[in-house]
């Protein structure tokens, strides 16, 4: 691992050791990780659900302005 990096590598990371540190401990916060949890839990149900794939499903799904949009 070491040869991976160079000495420019090793320097910006020893600059930057402590805000690495501090976005660590707070991504590991369990407000945090209970949000990520949740939000995985409700992406993977999203994606277990059947999408009806039938001309009249997709031109309907077309005529959402979320979906047109780009928002769904």
């Amino acid at each position: 691992m070491v040869t991976s990096f160079g000495e420019d590598d090793v320097n910006r990371l020893g600059d930057n050791i402590v805000l690495i540190l501090n976005t660590v401990k707070d991504m590991t916060q369990p407000e945090i990780m209970n949000f990520l949890r949740n939000t995985l839990l409700v992406a993977s149900k999203e994606v277990e659900k059947p999408v009806s794939t039938s001309f009249l499903d997709l031109y309907r799904q077309m005529q959402d302005r979320l979906c047109a949009a780009g928002w769904h």
